[in-house]
């Protein structure tokens, strides 16, 4: 499986935050700002490899780091928990600005929202586990390729001697445990050797892993949220933190300074970096499967993540940053 590089599609938020912040705050901040001086992010348009893609995550995190050295950045606290670093200048200002003006008539910042202002995702609602094999093959197609050169990996797999059906584009994989059928003709990648823990037939064994609960309603809308601030920057992933009270909070930075947070994350520990739209998939795809709760499992920050619920799971790869 290898890291993803692509490019994110824009989601904005279901959910504002509950404290209304003022315009008037945003113009003070425009006006006092330095004018030019950004030094642009580098695009991941037309990365196809692992080696690439960290290469450009190393090109934006030092791109990121200067601008802030070379003009300062501005803290605009939204909510008590809400809280986004950009960079003091005018024309950043007044993009963050122009993001936000049209989501309220009263003129507030509920987030950072995405250009264009598409309308908002909702979230999944807990679903139903399918019963037939026709069903189960369409809630795993979201984690099938549609490159054609991999013609193997454009529908899901059955494994009829374990009941495995499996889906995969080579970034993350999906399995779900218990279908019944014959074994899908045509030949397909041993993915039993990228899931950690692998049992045949069964759920992963998770024994040496460190893992922790995920509400997947609450981390969908934190993703909805992250994925917005995202868009129209240079980042793809999102850092996945672990609080001192267990709980999983996710943030990024961007290389022009913009930043999201779930929560304070400066008491929590580092788990990973994932990118942010597979998890964003992993988190929808365990939830229609009726996982209001998962389990989320990891080793070290260089290993796959394991992504449980009762009698299904996700694999996804780390992103090297």
């Amino acid at each position: 499986m290898r890291t993803p590089p692509r490019r994110l599609p824009p989601i904005v938020p279901e959910a504002v935050c509950a404290r209304e912040y003022p315009i008037s705050e945003i113009d003070a901040a425009i006006a006092g700002a330095q004018v030019g001086g950004v030094e642009k992010g580098v695009s991941f348009a037309g990365v196809y490899s692992e080696k690439s893609a960290t290469s450009r995550l190393e090109k934006n995190k030092a791109i990121g780091v200067r601008n802030r050295d070379k003009l300062g950045t501005v803290t605009l606290r939204v909510s008590d928990t809400f809280t986004y670093e950009i960079l003091n200048e005018r024309a950043v200002l007044r993009g963050f600005k122009k993001r936000a003006m049209g989501l309220s008539r009263s003129h507030v910042i509920p987030v950072i929202r995405s250009r264009g202002l598409p309308k908002p995702k909702a979230i999944a609602k807990v679903g139903k586990r399918p019963t037939l094999p026709s069903d189960m093959k369409k809630a795993v197609a979201h984690a099938t390729s549609n490159d054609e050169t991999r013609a193997g990996l454009m529908t899901p797999h059955l494994n009829g001697d374990t009941g495995e059906l499996v889906a995969s584009d080579g970034y993350h994989l999906v399995v779900v445990l218990g279908v019944k059928g014959n074994t899908t003709l045509g030949r397909y990648p041993a993915y039993e050797r990228v899931i950690p823990g692998y049992v045949k037939g069964k759920m992963p064994d998770t024994t040496g892993s460190e893992s922790a609960s995920i509400d997947t309603g609450a981390m969908l809308s934190k993703l909805n949220q992250a994925l917005a601030a995202m868009e129209g920057g240079t980042s793809v992933y999102v850092q996945v933190i672990q609080m001192p009270d267990g709980t999983i909070e996710i943030g990024y930075r961007n290389a022009d300074g913009e930043e999201y947070q779930s929560a304070d994350l400066s008491k929590g520990k580092r788990v990973v970096s994932l990118d942010a739209q597979y998890f964003h998939d992993a988190m929808t795809f365990l939830r229609r499967m009726g996982n209001e709760f998962v389990m989320f499992c990891w080793t070290t920050d260089l290993s796959s993540v394991l992504i449980a619920g009762v009698e299904e799971y996700s694999v996804n790869m780390p992103m090297r940053v």
